[in-house]
């Protein structure tokens, strides 16, 4: 088992087919410094699990096989000794919170990778590809990956709201590599906890942008998370950039509530122009051409 204080050490089990026989080798492996790592969400856990986390984070990084459960497991060389259980009920019934571990997950990012300017954070959905008869939330989603222009493949699995930091990569000045930090699993209507994915990526980003109030955050998403469930009720240090409908219909901030008012709140301020009537107006909506540099080359944009 890791221990708080020195190395990590665990062993690796390397699978040799035999015929019909499974061999097993192990090797001692040494890795200075995972355990000061993981330490940071030693709060989020229970002490038991969370030494269990430990191990299977260590097995995680070192399973030479599918990176299943079971197989994961078998790397910590605890499955001699600690019954398979063990490693499973870390994800369907011991007490911790996944929010809590991805916002210590963001505050480490935006420490050590992230640690001035403004913070860009990109969500979006993807698919999660199970199998069997009894996979909870599981349905048919469209597989964004296997899908093209001219044809949509469907495939049976978890849909997964995702949301990452941008993390510069030093190197290369212009390539950012998506940390996800916090993940929602998309329920279909009728289910327990349903909500629209854009309603789940308004929550994480808001959850982000509170616990980290001294920082500056820019939502990117595509069209299907621009909307006013991800617009509406902001902290005020997150943005959101992403496309629009030429014919989107857009609205002042309501005004703000007058004493002794009467009726409900303003849920929509004054009626403004959609984005196309924007772009054709340019003496009220003033615009300014911007070269920008994109993978296939650089592109003349009205900012």
């Amino acid at each position: 088992m890791p221990s708080r204080a020195g190395p990590v050490s665990w062993r690796v089990f390397k699978h040799t087919r035999i015929g019909q026989r499974t061999e097993v080798r192990s090797m001692d492996q040494l890795i200075p410094g995972l355990a000061a790592l993981v330490e940071a969400f030693r709060d989020v856990f229970h002490p038991q699990v969370f030494s269990t986390f430990q191990a299977l984070i260590a097995g995680w990084i070192v399973c030479l096989g599918p990176h299943t459960i079971s197989e994961v497991w078998q790397a910590t060389g605890l499955a001699a000794r600690r019954h398979h259980d063990t490693a499973y009920a870390v994800f369907h019934s011991a007490c911790w919170e996944w929010d809590d571990l991805g916002i210590v997950l963001a505050t480490l990012i935006l420490t050590h990778l992230v640690p001035g300017g403004v913070v860009w954070v990109a969500v979006d959905d993807t698919l999660c590809h199970k199998r069997g008869a009894k996979v909870a939330f599981g349905g048919i989603f469209l597989d964004a990956v296997m899908s093209s222009k001219g044809h949509k493949t469907f495939r049976f699995g978890l849909n997964w709201v995702v949301l990452g930091i941008a993390v510069p990569i030093p190197m290369r000045a212009d390539r950012y590599y998506c940390l996800p930090v916090l993940w929602r699993l998309f329920r279909k209507k009728g289910q327990p906890g349903y909500q629209t994915r854009p309603q789940s990526a308004a929550a994480l980003a808001r959850e982000l942008a509170q616990a980290n109030p001294e920082r500056t955050f820019w939502l990117v998403g595509d069209s299907a998370y621009v909307n006013a469930a991800v617009l509406r009720d902001r902290p005020a240090n997150l943005q959101v950039i992403g496309p629009l409908h030429w014919k989107a219909a857009l609205y002042e901030r309501p005004a703000p509530r007058q004493p002794k008012q009467r009726g409900a709140s303003r849920k929509k301020g004054d009626r403004l122009p959609n984005p196309k009537a924007m772009i054709e107006d340019t003496t009220t909506y003033p615009a300014e051409l911007l070269t920008i540099d994109f993978p296939k080359g650089a592109r003349e944009l009205r900012v």
